[in-house]
């Protein structure tokens, strides 16, 4: 391939990458720190981790994708 067409092609990838990353830092950025204390309820959080994490409760919501959801997940959990 031409020189110039892979450093055109080089160029365009970075121009590309630059936007797309500048626009996910923008979306991360909206949220703001907040100042909240994450270890207090850790019964409740332990709890949640397990019912939405690991049972995997709100897949149950999508009959056939959920499913197969669930079914990979159990796979990987397997392994």
């Amino acid at each position: 391939m031409n020189p110039i067409a892979m450093a055109l092609l080089l160029l365009v990838s970075f121009g590309v990458f630059g936007v797309t990353a500048s626009r996910r830092w923008r979306l991360m950025q909206t949220g703001g720190a907040t100042a909240e204390d994450r270890a207090t309820p850790i019964a409740e959080r332990l709890k949640r981790v397990w019912t939405f994490g690991i049972y995997q409760k709100k897949m149950r919501k999508y009959p056939a994708a959920g499913i197969a959801h669930q079914l990979i997940f159990l796979g990987f959990i397997v392994l």
